[in-house]
């Protein structure tokens, strides 16, 4: 309830008291009047008509008192109260009055209320009106920054088409981008060979992964089977084209990952190099090395959860690139291949871990930075 209502409220209950306290005290009035009147007649004929010598006389006070011979005065009465006709006129006349000063007054609290209201309407409007002014000019301002970044998503994708397309042009010599790198690569679904694993390696039964245990397998003796390197090759056997896949290493702490040639030796004391059929790198005491003749200490810019070996069987190419980010690792010298490659996966220990093979064509989240392009 607003403070102008509780004044109107307030208002027409002090007109209401004033009301009746006009009204209800005339009644007792008129009553004590007839009882003076009854008194003064019945007084009148007790006396006699004939030795009644009534004289009407008035006191300073203005009222009337009937006298009577030998005795005092007994009847007073008002003059206003003799008139009752006269008096009920002034009354009502009084009451017109209150009645219509009451109106007014309500007539102009009504019209502050509705003043007041149309008032707090306008403000509103005015409110809503600014409040969708400001909505539109945020709304405009959110427009121009969304045009301003969809202008730069156009920027940035058409460098980036001149760059995919500088790079389709000699990827060979583009050390970058290794999913750009893929487009150009076979997704080989690779699985692992049981036969060529040593005893001390477990394979899992989709035969996509390896662990080291501490107690050998009882196998049976194979030509094909490593006894002195902890290795296992995969069933894939590449003999031409170009060839992709991806090894899970982010829970191996040390391993060999690479490709090598079907015949080489497994038995005995036996060096990973090139000059014995063996193109792989090394994790081994949180360093990366190059398996080459002498071996190479690698820096890698993050740590790789996934590595991608990049096999391009004529151009006697192998290389390896970081899939957590994108970047280069490391490339083999240009070789010339003869007869069937392998993958090859190794473990040295049992605080090792394992590895495990991606799927072929397998989806994965994969960040590239954009370095210079590099000839």
């Amino acid at each position: 309830m607003t403070k102008l209502s509780k004044i109107m409220l307030a208002t027409l209950l002090i007109m209401v008291l004033i009301f009746f306290y006009q009204v209800t005290p005339e009644e007792p009035r008129e009553n004590e009047r007839k009882q003076v009147r009854e008194r003064a007649q019945a007084e009148e004929a007790a006396e006699g008509e004939g030795e009644a010598d009534s004289l009407l006389s008035r006191e300073p006070d203005g009222g009337l008192y009937l006298r009577t011979s030998g005795s005092r005065p007994e009847l007073k009465a008002d003059a206003k109260q003799t008139e009752s006709p006269g008096c009920f006129k002034e009354n009502v006349t009084k009451y017109y009055i209150i009645v219509a000063v009451f109106g007014i007054i309500i007539l102009i609290l009504l019209g502050l209320l509705v003043y007041k209201c149309y008032k707090k309407s306008d403000n509103k409007k005015g409110l809503l009106q600014g409040h969708s002014e400001e909505l539109q000019k945020k709304n405009e301002e959110l427009q121009e920054q969304n045009e301003e970044l969809q202008k730069k998503n156009e920027e940035l994708q058409e460098q980036n088409a001149r760059r995919k397309a500088q790079y389709k042009s000699d990827w060979r010599k583009a050390l970058l981008y290794a999913d750009w790198r893929k487009e150009e690569f076979q997704a080989e679904n690779v699985t692992l060979d049981a036969a060529t694993a040593h005893p001390s390696l477990l394979l899992s039964e989709n035969r996509r992964r390896v662990t080291w245990q501490e107690r050998h397998q009882d196998l049976p003796s194979s030509t094909q089977r490593f006894d002195s390197l902890p290795c296992v090759l995969g069933q894939l056997h590449i003999s031409s084209g170009r060839s992709f896949w991806e090894v899970k290493v982010e829970d191996a702490s040390s391993w060999d990952l690479g490709v090598c040639q079907n015949n080489v030796t497994r038995k005995g004391r036996v060096t990973v190099s090139p000059q014995n059929g063996f193109w792989a790198i090394r994790l081994y005491n949180r360093e990366y090395w190059a398996l080459t003749s002498p071996e190479a200490c690698l820096t890698v810019r993050e740590i790789p959860h996934s590595v991608g070996i990049f096999l391009d069987y004529e151009a006697g190419d192998v290389s390896f690139y970081n899939m957590t980010d994108g970047s280069h690792i490391f490339s083999f010298p240009q070789n010339t291949f003869s007869g069937a490659l392998r993958p090859l996966f190794r473990l040295w220990s049992s605080a090792s871990g394992s590895l495990a093979i991606c799927p072929g064509g397998e989806e994965r989240d994969l960040v590239i930075n954009m370095p210079v392009y590099e000839q």
